[in-house]
């Protein structure tokens, strides 16, 4: 495709990149190119859109195409080019293995360096690269860009990319460039697929005719049985056939894009290592003893979301805590030790309220509350102490990262009661730690997160009827929101981190609510007012 008169990137690429000190051939659809075993990667690069993206798995050689279309932009265009990864360690790693190589590798390229060459800024052509982190929204302000690429989109912080789309708005391109492996279902790179043409490779049984794209387990056929229990896997166990009649004779090399949905603007691309010409079966089935997490395999090999184990918890297992005959009290009754309240702040409030029952000290929901921001400085905040007043809370534990001034104001009306959450990540603080100086709490996301779904779980939450409470069924879906995320680090070690498929707000407020009764102080009598107010270091 010819982008304001100029080349395809295609063309430009062979002519221009080099690879490792050869030809670059990359995507060529001629074999006998060094490196020529990737043809499904031609036709993505040549789309020029103002959103294009793939979902991808690892070690497919995607990663080459945007240094590629990086570099093509850069030269061709006057544009300033802003390229992102989760972390600084693998922007720096992006910038020394494959930027700095790609460019003085190439004769031509080399040209094209301007004065400026360090890690995080590079002057090439007509234009910058700049290369961030995503650790911090703010690393995206100040840039005037017209292309931002998205690398690893899913291991990025939510909501910070805004900030680098912002960058965008005074640009005549505007262009948008998303790369990932997958992860959940309805995060990350998932979002935009969803949206998407949804381009699949598709390629040819050589024996009965039949178009197909590449998929597990559908297109492995197993020739000599390996017992579950042996580690490697023999050459010649397993090959690639024919999803409708099993025959071999599939031509993974020759192929062709098919979209799902081609009248979308949004282009996107699946790529698994399946369709990849030299990565055999045996090696894909290897893989998928090796992965020790089946959503580590199902993301990184077969480029797909993942979600078959790693919901905390589900419509059923939350339906089997629902108990008619709980009410919801408009204010506090005698059967009741303790209650707690949890609220999640943001441009709508969400407030869960609970009871510990004196008979049997299980915890009940008893009470529910959304309300919508308004104009009124602290509008939102004067409301929810209002819905909270009647139950005579014991405690009440709000996030602390965008309401600061709220929580700061429930502290003047429930003085001694209220104490800000602050979520740790990577922390060994796995029970809450209350701060009577400055009204905070502590705990790490993760561990609380998969603790509070762990008390649904072994029937110590209990829930009020869908007749009772019409905001049960909203409530129900953010519970179900809840997902575990396996990946590696930077250091290559597989951590869990706990991230949201949709709408979590009330999962959150429930949290904060439960946490309460894990506050060990003097809950029942209201201690005197702070004069200094509360800390308000930490995010949510």
């Amino acid at each position: 495709m010819i982008v304001d008169g100029k080349g395809d990137v295609f063309a430009w690429g062979v002519k221009y990149r080099k690879l490792r000190g050869q030809d670059y051939g990359f995507f060529s659809l001629d074999r006998a190119k060094p490196h020529a075993h990737r043809p499904f990667l031609a036709l993505p690069l040549m789309v020029q859109c103002k959103h294009k993206g793939y979902k991808k798995s690892r070690q497919a050689g995607v990663s080459e195409n945007e240094v590629t279309e990086t570099l093509w932009a850069l030269d061709q265009f006057p544009m300033n080019v802003v390229y992102t990864f989760p972390s600084p360690k693998q922007v720096e790693d992006f910038s020394n293995t494959r930027i700095k190589p790609a460019l003085e590798e190439s004769p031509y390229l080399k040209t094209l360096m301007g004065a400026v060459q360090n890690v995080t800024l590079r002057k090439i052509g007509k234009g910058f690269l700049f290369m961030r982190s995503t650790t911090n929204e703010k690393l995206g302000e100040g840039v005037d860009a017209d292309m931002v690429v998205f690398d690893e989109i899913d291991r990025m912080r939510a909501n910070v990319g805004v900030a680098f789309k912002e960058s965008l708005s005074a640009s005549k391109w505007g262009w948008i460039r998303e790369v990932s492996t997958p992860s959940l279902p309805n995060r990350g790179i998932d979002i935009s697929w969803q949206k998407s043409t949804q381009q699949h490779w598709f390629t040819k049984c050589e024996a009965c005719g039949e178009w197909q794209t590449m998929r597990y387990p559908d297109n492995i056929l197993e020739i000599v049985n390996v017992p579950i229990y042996e580690k490697i896997i023999p050459p010649g166990s397993y090959t690639f056939c024919c999803s409708k009649c099993k025959s071999t004779k599939i031509d993974r090399w020759n192929g062709m894009w098919v979209p799902a949905y081609p009248n979308r603007d949004i282009q996107f691309f699946a790529i698994n290592q399946l369709q990849c010409s030299w990565i055999s079966a045996d090696e894909i089935m290897q893989k998928k003893r090796d992965y020790k997490y089946p959503q580590l395999f199902w993301n990184y090999v077969l480029g797909e979301c993942y979600a078959a184990d790693s919901q905390l918890l589900t419509p059923m297992i939350l339906e089997r805590q629902i108990d008619n005959m709980i009410k919801i009290y408009a204010a506090r009754t005698t059967e009741y030790s303790r209650i707690s309240v949890g609220i999640d702040w943001g441009f709508k409030n969400w407030c869960a309220i609970f009871g510990e029952r004196k008979d049997n000290g299980l915890k009940q929901l008893i009470g529910l509350k959304v309300v919508e921001d308004t104009t009124e400085p602290l509008g939102s905040a004067k409301e929810i102490a209002n819905f909270i007043k009647p139950y005579k809370p014991d405690i009440i534990v709000p996030d602390i990262g965008y309401g600061k001034d709220r929580c700061a104001y429930l502290l003047q009306e429930f003085p001694g009661r209220v104490f800000s959450c602050h979520y740790l990540d990577k922390s060994k603080q796995i029970i809450p730690k209350f701060n009577e100086t400055n009204y905070t709490c502590e705990v790490d996301r993760t561990a609380w997160l998969k603790g509070t779904a762990h008390q649904f779980r072994e029937g110590k939450v209990f829930l009020p009827g869908y007749f009772t409470e019409p905001l049960l069924h909203i409530y129900v879906q953010h519970l179900c929101s809840l997902a575990v995320l396996v990946e590696e680090d930077d250091e290559g070690d597989i951590i869990e981190r706990v991230e949201s498929t949709g709408d979590d707000h009330l999962a959150h407020a429930t949290g904060y609510a439960l946490m309460g009764f894990e506050f060990q102080g003097q809950k029942t009598e209201p201690k005197a007012r702070p004069k200094g107010g509360i800390s308000t270091q930490g995010t949510d």
